[in-house]
This record gives C-alpha cells, sequence and structure tokens, in this order.
C-alpha cells in the first residue's frame, strides 16, 4: 500500500495528465465538478507546458494550440455548501511550493492573499497556524462586484475573528475583485502581487501566498495571476509564490438547493490562434 501524502499524490496524477499531451491543437479543461487543488494543478501545469517562455511576443499563442477552461458556476449555490473536517494536511499546488520550503527564502517577508468565501474559515484557521507567520502582511480577497450585493459584506463579518481580531488585519488591505469576470480577477491581483514584489525589493525580496477558499471563476483567476508570477528559476528569483490548500473530508449542502441551482456556464480561452 502506498504511503504518499496528498502533495506527491497530486503532482503524480498532474504528470500523467501532461505525458498525454503531445500534437493535440485543442485541449479542454473541465473544472466545473473538480476539486480547485485539481483543476488549478490542471490549468496551471498545462500552461507552464504551453508557454515555456512567459516573455516571447506570441507566448499566449502557443504554437496554435487552443487551451479552453469550462467551468459551470453558481456563486449562491457555491456559499451554501459547507466544507466539513478540513485535512490537517497541506496540499501544495505543484510548481507552487518553493516560496514554502526553499531555505533561502524563508527570511523574505511573506505576503497572504486569502481569497474568501462561504464557511471556510477552518480551512483558513489551519492554513494560517501552519503556514502563515504572525508578522504576515495580509491582503483579504473578497467577491465585488457581485450578483448578491451584500456577499462581501457578510464574508467580512464570517472572517471577522480569523482574521480581523485576531491578526490585526487592516480593512485597507482588502483586495476587491469581480466574481464573474476571471480576468478582471487576475489582472486586479496580479497587479497587488506585483506592487508588493517591487515594494520589498529593497528587502531582498517576498514570499506571495494565495488560498484560494472562493467561488470557481475568481479561484481560476487567482490561479491566472500566479501562473504569470511564478519565477522561471528560483536560484535568482527575487520572488516566490505558493498555494497551499487545506482539503475538506466532506460537503454538506441541501439537496433542494442542488435541484433548485442555475449555473452559468463560462469558457475562458488561455491560449491559442485567437492570440497570434
Amino acid at each position: 500500500m502506498r504511503n504518499l501524502s496528498a502533495s506527491i499524490d497530486l503532482r503524480i496524477g498532474t504528470d500523467a495528465v501532461l505525458k498525454k499531451v503531445s500534437a493535440q491543437t485543442d485541449i479542454i479543461l473541465d473544472a466545473s465538478s473538480l476539486p480547485r487543488v485539481v483543476y488549478l494543478s490542471l490549468m496551471t501545469s498545462l500552461l507552464n507546458k504551453l508557454i515555456p517562455d512567459k516573455n516571447a511576443d506570441d507566448a499566449l499563442a502557443a504554437a496554435g494550440v487552443n487551451f479552453q477552461v469550462l467551468v459551470a458556476e453558481d456563486a449562491n449555490l457555491d456559499g451554501q455548501i459547507m466544507a466539513e473536517d478540513p485535512s490537517s494536511e497541506i496540499v501544495m499546488v505543484p510548481g507552487f511550493s518553493g516560496a514554502m520550503q526553499v531555505e533561502s527564502f524563508q527570511d523574505w517577508p511573506l505576503v497572504w492573499f486569502p481569497i474568501l468565501g462561504e464557511h471556510r474559515v477552518n480551512q483558513l484557521q489551519i492554513i494560517r497556524s501552519s503556514e502563515i507567520p504572525g508578522e504576515a502582511e495580509i491582503c483579504p480577497v473578497l467577491p465585488h462586484p457581485s450578483r448578491d450585493p451584500r456577499r462581501a459584506d457578510r464574508l467580512l463579518v464570517e472572517y471577522k475573528e480569523a482574521l480581523f481580531k485576531s491578526r490585526q488585519t487592516p480593512t485597507s488591505n482588502i483586495l476587491y475583485v469581480h466574481e464573474s469576470q476571471p480576468f478582471e480577477a487576475y489582472r486586479q491581483l496580479l497587479g497587488a502581487m506585483r506592487r508588493y514584489t517591487e515594494s520589498m525589493e529593497i528587502l531582498g525580496g517576498c514570499r506571495l501566498v494565495v488560498t484560494p477558499l472562493g467561488s470557481k471563476l475568481i479561484t481560476l483567476g487567482a490561479g491566472l495571476a500566479c501562473f504569470e508570477m511564478r519565477p522561471p528559476n528560483l536560484e535568482t528569483a527575487l520572488h516566490g509564490v505558493a498555494i497551499p490548500h487545506a482539503e475538506p473530508t466532506r460537503y454538506d449542502v441541501d439537496p433542494h438547493a442542488v435541484r433548485s441551482s442555475e449555473p452559468e456556464v463560462c469558457c475562458l480561452l488561455l491560449t491559442g490562434d485567437a492570440y497570434a
């Protein structure tokens, strides 16, 4: 019987999928029903394979490979799903663990971007207690604009004790991202990450940690920002990016809410002929 950590198992599974990618012209990833660490791992790893040089002029053209991500999302339903009994084992998305594990990075200041979602406080507390030092700069990410204009307010109340009282996080650090526009969420988060990287360069570097606990579209936008910020060479990098996650062992939701859900299907074209 194998006794592998979830992070290693995730990397092995992702590598197995990448080995199947050879001469395809179209790749479609349906993230609708996958766990977030799985679709984040697949999306970022496929992008890394298709875009070996992010600075190239035609990088997004990806030699004509059309990579699309499909997702059916109902943010209202997601807000009713209870994540129960989160695992104490922290899972790292493959390719985004160096910021937490490389010894030379440990003295760098850490900036944490927890993307807040309903009923995920226990997950956040596990990650906070095991991975986030007390002196970290915390920038909570909230969904706004949102289909529910009060959603961000309710999340502030839900996370009041876990983030704002226990860690004295100033409300001026809050980052608002569009709930249903992943490319806009990507742009806003990427801009914040770049600003922190530039301002902390004088200290030698910084660690950027993103914890995706929000809805699928915001999570996809965050994954794109992390891919963009991932340094090509950790030995010479002035920053590192990590995506830690505490996976729940079970979920609980009212069956009626599932049956009455009306998700919107979105398609993100990430690479291919459209960018040529």
